[in-house]
Order: structure tokens, then sequence, then C-alpha cells
């Protein structure tokens, strides 16, 4: 097996011609890269001096989602997004990218729908976005949410080669998966996913979206070591909020506490999202729900049509909330939003919850758009997430607090 000279990318694991050249195709291009084992270092290219607008002090964008199709071949249960025939052409997502990276903006997300269901249209961008590269001088952070069913060999050797990143939805052992992420006939998806998934391992560990409801927690410990055990170690592992959990959080408080005894878990050689939440919960500074995702200031996303949306959870909910359409932000509506996100912290819609709240000071509110969708108020947080976060707090604050203070764990 041989490797680049330049950034140590196996020349086996990438779809290039020139195998064991001594500068090859991953560094021509680029990209941002993707945590392939065995890389020690990267090249870098200099960054350019983006034009971050001036007309908002606090409108300083550092990432864009591009909804490069609403169409998609699963029917999730709870899948938040609006579905529909919407689809990008090359032009518009040409002018998407050109607003993008004018403002300085290098990291670009395909979602969708399933953004490889427009995997030509991608491929086409791609040779633009290199010529972009070149011209600016920027690295370009790219990659995309895939639900992973079209996931061939092809559309992988393609993809990271290309250096692109990926985010697979995947919960858990089969069983538990296919109980909500199915085909539009009701068939699981697990089969596909894993297949393409164990392809995948073979050049690096991807990230894996996890999502947990009510009736799939039960033997999530479980779960979770056994897809450690098997190689994967990033999960971003994440909660139905939008649904009761009175009848499953004693069921959750168990499977958290099994998952603490784990040794890859408390010597903390995993990067799963469970730890990462107990850590904001538990020694986040106070006010830290300022430091959210800030409604189109930190981030925006573009839907099919060329519509701009606060963030790509919003691009779900009404025209209304639009932002502007490439190519131009209505920087008014920003303000607006922005004066509304930062007049007050956000609270539980249980009366008086927050004041006898252990963690009352570090509740960052979870995702504004969740809470709009929910209650027609971005600062009112659903009692789910008030239970789920002080569970894993519960669970694991002690451990994460002593990663904080870089404690060895006794």
């Amino acid at each position: 097996m041989s490797y680049c000279e330049k950034c140590y990318t196996c020349q086996a694991c990438v779809s290039c011609e020139k195998v064991g050249c001594q500068v090859c195709f991953t560094c021509e291009r680029a990209y941002a890269p993707l945590a392939f084992r065995g890389e020690p270092r990267f090249p870098q290219v200099p960054q350019a001096h983006g034009q971050q607008s001036g007309e908002c002090p606090f409108f300083r964008p550092n990432n864009a989602t591009i909804f490069i199709t609403d169409k998609c071949n699963l029917a999730c249960h709870y899948c938040f997004i609006r579905k529909g025939n919407r689809e990008m052409d090359y032009d518009r997502l040409k002018q998407s990218i050109d607003f993008i990276l004018e403002r300085g903006i290098n990291s670009i997300w395909y979602f969708g729908g399933e953004p490889l269901l427009e995997m030509d249209l991608i491929k086409k961008a791609d040779d633009y976005l290199f010529e972009k590269r070149k011209i600016s001088g920027m690295n370009l952070m790219i990659g995309m949410t895939t639900n992973g069913t079209l996931l061939t060999e092809e559309n992988v050797k393609w993809l990271l080669s290309h250096r692109y990143g990926l985010l697979i939805s995947l919960d858990g052992t089969k069983e538990k998966h296919d109980k909500h992420r199915v085909f539009p006939d009701g068939r699981g998806s697990w089969d596909i996913v894993w297949k393409n998934l164990k392809f995948i391992r073979q050049f690096y560990d991807p990230q894996i979206r996890w999502t947990v409801a009510p009736d799939t927690v039960k033997g999530l410990a479980d779960d979770i070591m056994w897809f450690v055990n098997h190689g994967f170690n990033n999960l971003a592992i994440e909660w139905v909020y939008e649904v009761s959990w009175d009848d499953a959080l004693d069921t959750l408080s168990d499977e958290l506490r099994k998952l603490r005894r784990f040794k890859p878990v408390w010597e903390w050689r995993t990067n799963i999202k469970i730890l990462r939440d107990a850590g904001e919960v538990t020694y986040s500074i106070a006010d830290s729900w300022k430091n959210r995702c800030g409604l189109g200031t930190t981030g925006f996303a573009i839907d099919p049509d060329l519509n701009i949306y606060p963030c790509h959870r919003y691009v779900t909910e009404s025209p209304e909330l639009t932002i502007g359409k490439v190519p131009k932000i209505d920087m008014e509506k920003v303000k607006k939003l922005y004066e509304e996100w930062i007049k007050k912290k956000p609270y539980a819609v249980n009366e008086g919850r927050c004041e006898t709240c252990f963690f009352r000071d570090a509740c960052n509110g979870g995702c504004i758009a969740m809470n709009y969708r929910l209650y027609g108020n971005m600062h009112v947080v659903p009692k789910s997430y008030c239970d789920i976060r002080e569970r894993i707090a519960e669970a694991f604050g002690i451990l994460a607090m002593r990663r904080a203070m870089q404690q060895p764990p006794r």
C-alpha cells in the first residue's frame, strides 16, 4: 500500500489514477480534510479575506447549507423536512455557490431531501467549486447529510477522493433503525446502509447521525457499545424532542448509567455527542444561550428556489420566515430576528421549572427552530428537552467536569 508523500492519503482508498504519486489528486484539490486513518497532516491553502457583511455588526456567517433537492427516496417517520419535487438546476446551484463564497464562507453543506439523488449535479458543480477555490485561494470545507442508501462504491470513492465530509443517518442496530427509517413501501433501510458503511469504514471513520425516539431507547447502551466495538467512534446521537418522553425517562436513565461504565466512554476515547451534551449542561458559563446558532447571523440555508432561511431547520417552515432570496439578504429581517432572539433567555414550557433547575445557568434552550415549530415561540423549551438533558447531566456530569479540568479518570 502506498501513500501520498504530501498528505499521507492512502492511494488505494481513492479513485485516483496516480497510485503512488508524490502529490496526489487529493492534495491538488486541497479540500478540507476528512478523518482518514494514518493521515498526520494536510496541505495548507492560504485563506481568502472574505467579504463579511458590514451591514450588521452581528452578521458573521461562517457556514451555509444548500438544499439541492427536497426529494427523498425514504419516508422516515420523524423527518422534519417538507417533502416535495423541487430540485436545483446547475445555474441556480452556481448562483448559490457564488453568493456563499462572495461572503467569505468556506463551509458548504448539501442537504435535502436526499442530496445523492442529484449526484450528477454535485459532480458538475464540484468542477466549478474547484475553479473558484483556485481563483480565491480559499480552503473549501464541503460535505453532505445523507441517508446512506445511495452510497455506492463508485459514489463513495468519488466523494472521498474529492474530500467531502459525510454525515450518514443510521439509528443504531437493525431492529431500532428499521422502526422509523423506512422506504415508502415500509421496508427498512438498515441492511443497505450498513453494507455501505462497512465499505466506507475501510477508509475512514464516518460520522453517524443517530436519532433516538422513546420506542428505540431501550438497549441504547448495548447498541452504542456494539458500534464502538466495530470501529465506529464518531456518533452524533440526537433525540426526538417533539414527542413525550414521560414513559421512557427511567429507561433512558438506566441506559445512560450502563453506558457510563463502558471503558472507551469513561476514558473519553470516543466522540459521542452525549458526552458533549453533558459538558454543555454541566459546566457551561452563565448566559451560554447567547452562543447558540443565532438565526442567520452565523449561518443560513438556501432552498431549491433560492430562498434564504436562517438555518436548515427553518427551510421546513413558512415562507414568511425567509431572510431574502439569492443574491440578496434582507438585513432588516436578520436584524429583527436577532433582536427577538437576544432579548430574553430560553425558558421551560412548564411554568416555574427553570427556577428550581440545577442546570438553569448553563441551559442554551436547544434548537430555536424546533421551539418555534412546537410553540410558535423560539424561547419556549419543550419538557422533553429539559427531561433528557437533566438525565444526561446526572449520568455524565462529573465525568464531563473531570474532563474539562483534565483530570485522569480513577
